[in-house]
């Protein structure tokens, strides 16, 4: 049976019973719809599951659903009415702390503000996104990397754009966890145009490089994608956490601190934010013997 045809059993079932979770299951046989396109359907079922939770009172089943809404919206290119949905779900989830939906709500209004051309609206509302643990919410990560990827592509960082979207496989992989049919025609557009520009030899090394990525190093990158285009600095392999050996850059950041340098100047001379490079001296206080370094 697929999966649509177990929610529409589920949705008759709980219809039959009076089951209040109907709200619920009429969200989710929406969501199914709109995955696979018939729009129609999925608003009918979505407006009707968003009727049924206002009159409940359950503001987290309505916060869900007008999300939903708000793609469908999104999807047909009505992108008034979907910014509309996704602030009113926005809303609704901060009030009651519904944390995962507000993730989403932020992840559609980036995903919006990208389609409509608004890139620091949507580097802004993604990176409010990245709030979450991955072991929390694995499908929201996945999507919000590759989403990243698409910023980048967008942004004309093209090697960036290539790297996150290698770590995004890397953890699509892992988890087992694809890309919703509905965002995964702008990820393969931007991909394609990363890809033509930097053209095939880079952009399989930038592949390469963005699958050798931890997840917190792809998250950097994510946030900050310019640091590696304007620098010019390779993403390199990281050792084992156990392993006493520094990278490059490591390296390059504890000569600094032995000299003295505060985060702040050594961000500013290797190009690099502190953020950046609170990361490294972290990375090199995990290593055993990191005072030998010289």
């Amino acid at each position: 049976m697929t999966a649509r045809a177990r929610w529409e059993e589920g949705v008759a079932v709980r219809r039959v019973i009076g089951d209040p979770r109907l709200s619920t299951a009429l969200s989710y046989l929406g969501q199914v719809a709109r995955e696979q396109e018939d729009y129609a359907s999925a608003q009918t079922w979505l407006e009707e599951s968003l009727a049924l939770s206002e009159a409940a009172g359950d503001q987290r089943d309505s916060a869900r659903t007008l999300d939903r809404l708000g793609t469908i919206a999104h999807a047909l290119g009505d992108y008034s009415l979907a910014r509309s949905r996704y602030e009113q779900s926005l809303a609704l989830a901060r009030q009651v702390s519904f944390h995962n939906e507000t993730l989403w709500s932020l992840h559609n209004l980036g995903c919006l503000a990208l389609d409509q051309g608004d890139l620091p609206e949507a580097r802004e509302s993604l990176a409010q996104g990245l709030t979450s643990r991955v072991d929390e919410d694995k499908i929201g990560f996945v999507h919000r990397l590759a989403e990243f990827a698409c910023l980048a592509a967008a942004e004309g960082l093209p090697a960036a754009a290539v790297r996150l979207a290698g770590a995004s496989a890397a953890l699509i992989q892992q988890t087992g966890i694809p890309l919703q049919h509905s965002e995964r025609g702008r990820y393969e557009r931007w991909l394609a145009t990363a890809r033509q520009a930097l053209g095939d030899a880079a952009a399989a090394i930038a592949w390469a490089e963005g699958q050798q990525m931890r997840l917190d190093q792809a998250i950097a990158h994510a946030v900050a994608p310019h640091e590696l285009e304007i620098g010019g600095e390779p993403v390199e392999p990281q050792p084992d956490r156990g392993s006493s050996t520094l990278t490059q850059r490591q390296r390059e950041v504890a000569v600094l601190i032995a000299r003295g340098r505060s985060n702040r100047q050594i961000g500013e001379e290797l190009v690099i934010t502190e953020r950046t490079v609170a990361a490294h001296i972290e990375h090199i206080l995990d290593k055993p013997n990191c005072s030998a370094v010289t």
